[in-house]
């Protein structure tokens, strides 16, 4: 006979787990034992079982699913709350830029606030439009007015200069001299070209129904066109457009990301337009995602993946054999590709134009000759107007470091503009 500490120590297990129990809990699991008989007795299959265990997932999940649209959307308040506008600080930064579906970023409607450096310091205004203007514009043209839309780049725009002191405005004042009802919208934007002005365009230029374009060149809209992620049609043209190195933060300021030239995925260059448009949490989170993945890539081999994918560019394809990623990646790899295809987009733009019947001009402001130079003067449509203006040769017309034209500069171009394109562009009136 064993002797009894090993008889304790050696139970069998079902022993122990019964010595566990308590005389009540044995109770409770007997009568929970016997009401799960009681709803599914034998034989009833496993329809009711799983209908059972169903209800209560699916309470949880849509619990689950609630309080995350409640946390995203008190996010979005918040950020909504927090986003500057720049409109009554004076100490506010230049942030006039807002996130948009079609053309990756524009101007903020009604943005008024400073822009200023160690060379200017000068009061920027847009109006309801987007456009750098004081007064309002109704997509209706108000009778016996005509209108002069004008697009361009950071020298269009009028970079370092008040809106009194643009060019645009001082057209308008001379134009008013000889026709009262002649209005000068000025749409220009720092960083566009060629594919933006096309966007432009076709999603808004046509709806203020002008009576003349005018697009403003400079030497660096080719070189732009490296930074560009174009979502593109059967004519390898724009449907819309976003810039990889250019983004807009929650407060409306640009930044520069992206100077390795790194191939984000599409989803954070160019995501869902409505999503663009309408949430401030999605464009908070691509600003942060990009600016960490972009860190993340320099970290590790940035450059030589840059390298890479520029050796693996199709540089000499036709444009309508080629797909959206090799355009893209040929237009950031290939100065050449990016010459042939600011071409293939002013044809574009030209033609246009001309189905919208409404006069046409390309002018050419420098500050360079260049290869924009000799796009322009391969067009009938373009007037190269850089030997013309001396802001690119005469210190005293420019912000020094800057180098864009400061308010007498500004002046020049209005007159040379006004002396060589626009009797032709919008002849007086009757």
């Amino acid at each position: 006979m064993a002797p009894a500490w090993k008889a304790r120590r050696f139970r069998p297990m079902e022993s122990q787990r019964n010595r566990c129990l308590s005389p009540l809990s044995a109770r409770v699991g007997l009568r929970a034992v016997e009401r799960a008989g009681a709803r599914f007795p034998e034989g009833a299959g496993s329809k009711e079982s799983s209908r059972s265990l169903v209800k209560p997932i699916a309470a949880r999940a849509l619990l689950c699913l609630a309080s995350f649209g409640l946390v995203l959307a008190g996010a979005e308040l918040a950020l909504r709350a927090t986003r500057g506008t720049g409109a009554s600080d004076e100490r506010a930064p230049f942030n006039p830029y807002r996130p948009d579906a079609a053309l990756g970023y524009a101007l903020r409607p009604g943005w008024s606030g400073r822009q200023a450096s160690h060379e200017f310091d000068v009061r920027v205004e847009t109006n309801g439009r987007g456009l750098r203007r004081k007064a309002e514009t109704p997509t209706a043209k108000p009778p016996a007015t005509r209108r002069l839309l004008v697009l361009g780049d950071s020298l269009a725009f009028g970079f370092g200069v008040s809106n009194d002191a643009m060019f645009t405005r001082r057209l308008e004042q001379a134009l008013r001299g000889r026709d009262p009802h002649v209005e000068v919208l000025n749409a220009g934007v720092p960083g566009y070209s060629s594919d933006h002005h096309l966007v432009y365009l076709r999603e808004q230029g046509f709806e203020l129904d002008p009576d003349a374009i005018l697009i403003v060149t400079c030497s660096n809209d080719i070189d732009d066109l490296a930074w560009s992620r174009p979502q593109l049609d059967a004519q390898a043209l724009p449907l819309r457009t976003s810039s990889r190195r250019r983004m807009i933060d929650r407060r409306g300021r640009m930044r520069y990301l992206n100077e390795a030239g790194q191939r984000l995925p599409r989803w954070l260059e160019a995501p869902p337009g409505w999503l663009v448009r309408h949430s401030a949490l999605v464009h908070w989170l691509r600003f942060r995602i990009a600016a960490l993945w972009l860190g993340a890539l320099e970290s590790e081999a940035g450059a030589p993946v840059a390298q890479a994918q520029a050796r693996d560019a199709n540089v000499e394809g036709r444009f309508s054999e080629m797909d959206e990623d090799e355009i893209q990646a040929a237009l950031a790899a290939s100065a050449t590709f990016r010459r042939r295809y600011y071409g293939h987009l002013n044809t574009a733009i030209e033609k246009l134009a001309a189905e919208a019947q409404v006069p046409l001009r390309f002018v050419h402001l420098g500050p360079e000759a260049g290869e924009v130079a000799r796009d322009c003067a391969q067009r009938d449509a373009c007037i190269d107007l850089q030997p013309r203006v001396s802001f690119t040769r005469e210190a005293a017309l420019r912000h020094p470091d800057d180098r864009h034209p400061n308010a007498r500069g500004h002046r020049e171009i209005a007159d040379v503009i006004a002396a060589e394109a626009l009797h032709a562009l919008l002849p007086p009136g009757p």
